[in-house]
């Protein structure tokens, strides 16, 4: 398998989301540095200028002799306070004492306890005035102190956290690349299995990832439910393609032979006319089994053919067990016993199709004059449907087989049928979220019992049979 563009793509772009934000972080860093920087510079020069101008203020005799001090023989040494320069000035705007270094600061005017920016000869700084008023005249004590590092000098001060960054560029880099490919590693499961799968045809290969509720499982389980729905989908069109080839077989060639005997016999009406019937028949045959197969194949593939809806159960399977009265046969008696108003969601079609079965499965093996039972009950918020007959019941060996398409037992094969009804009985039971029991006694007879739900599932369950 090539190499995942995806993963590098993945790490490409968040290396490049983590250099901005790592540029970002360290610009606000040496921003937020920097207004410390002044903001302390400012504290520290009104700091050590108003202690000055106190310490000026409450002696007397120092305010006379910075009045009479000649600048030149004054000891300035002391004027460096804690990174401040100290000037001393009189009212008159002439030097008293102090560290003078910018003649440009002399002609700045004063103004009392307010900061003023300054910027000579490419320095910059900050200069605080206060003013003292003396015996003698006033006193200006004027504070400077430079600004901060500049942006160059603070990344130079902070070179050694930047110099971090690119070890935690690069340990991020192989982190990001590592954890892509973790997160990533689901994906390129789930891209191997579908690979495997599209190659070697197999549908009954599932994804297999760990159920963690997020979007990669869900999309798991989505493509691992596609799967179960094709392979249903594809062996449902197989066994729809066996069936009817290996039902067809007989009708087919009982057409043809009969085609060929009426070419033989095309002046003999007689002839003619049994070949003819014999065709009817037989395409009727090839039509009911086509019509029970799509019924079948559309069941178990639950494409929403067949919709519910509330139904009066008792209604309808009256009706049914009317219509079935009519044409009696065998002599055989049919007695009802319906709970009224027993209502429950069903396909009605599927319902119909499903006890018109059974009924003709009972009236074909029933005792000659013998009868038939039809019981419906509702209990427990589900519907119960039983026909019993007393006829020559079902060998035990074949009980477990009776629902499987085409079976049918060895008693039963001396009656005409194609071996589909019960397996159509038992898909619809299926369909309607139900189930189906047999219970019989050779030679006594058979009941047959159907429980559907009031609110089923749809096709939430199918089986090829009643095991």
């Amino acid at each position: 398998m090539k190499r995942s563009k995806f993963k590098v793509r993945i790490t490409i772009w968040y290396s490049i989301a983590l250099l901005a934000m790592c540029l970002l972080m360290g610009t606000v860093v040496v921003s937020l540095y920097r207004i410390k920087a002044e903001n302390s510079v400012r504290d520290n020069l009104q700091v050590v200028v108003d202690e000055c101008t106190r310490a000026i203020n409450g002696e007397p005799e120092l305010q006379r002799l910075l009045w009479e001090s000649d600048i030149d023989s004054a000891d300035n040494s002391g004027f460096l306070r804690e990174d401040v320069f100290l000037m001393i000035y009189r009212e008159d705007r002439s030097r008293a004492c102090g560290l003078f270094l910018y003649e440009e600061i002399d002609k700045i005017p004063f103004y009392d306890s307010q900061l003023q920016s300054l910027e000579t000869d490419g320095i910059t700084g900050w200069l605080y005035d206060r003013y003292i008023q003396t015996e003698e005249g006033g006193l200006w004590i004027r504070g400077l102190q430079y600004s901060a590092a500049d942006m160059g000098d603070m990344i130079y001060t902070l070179g050694d956290v930047f110099l971090v960054f690119p070890f935690v560029l690069i340990t991020a880099l192989l982190g990001g690349y590592w954890m892509a490919g973790r997160f990533l590693s689901p994906v390129a499961q789930i891209s191997r299995t579908a690979e495997e799968i599209r190659q070697r045809g197999d549908l009954t290969k599932r994804i297999e990832i760990k159920d963690t509720g997020d979007e990669i499982s869900a999309l798991s389980h989505t493509f691992n439910a596609m799967f179960e729905r094709l392979e249903k989908n594809l062996e449902a069109e197989k066994q729809f393609a066996s069936n009817a080839s290996h039902e067809l077989r007989t009708p087919v060639s009982v057409i043809m032979a009969q085609c060929e005997y009426a070419l033989e016999n095309e002046g003999k009406t007689e002839e003619l006319r049994e070949a003819l019937a014999v065709i009817q028949r037989q395409g009727c045959r090839m039509s009911r089994l086509i019509e029970t197969l799509l019924i079948l194949t559309r069941i178990e593939q639950n494409t929403g053919y067949y919709p519910l809806e509330k139904t009066n159960v008792s209604a309808l399977t009256e009706e049914i067990c009317m219509d079935r009265k009519l044409s009696a046969e065998n002599g055989i008696e049919m007695e009802t016993e319906l709970e009224e108003e027993a209502r429950a969601e069903i396909n009605p079609g599927l319902f119909q199709l499903m006890l018109d079965n059974l009924l003709q499965n009972a009236y074909r093996y029933g005792r000659e004059n013998g009868r038939i039972k039809v019981t419906l009950r509702k209990r427990n918020g589900k519907v119960e449907l039983r026909i019993k007959d007393d006829g020559i019941g079902i060998e035990e060996k074949d009980l477990p087989r009776i629902w499987e398409r085409f079976y049918r037992a060895e008693g039963s094969r001396r009656k005409k049928g194609m071996g589909l009804g019960l397996s159509l009985v038992w898909q619809i039971v299926r369909y309607h979220g139900g189930n189906a029991a047999v219970s019989s006694i050779p030679g006594e007879g058979t009941e047959f019992r159907v429980i559907l739900p009031d609110h089923p599932a749809v096709g939430s369950s199918f089986a090829g049979g009643g095991k």
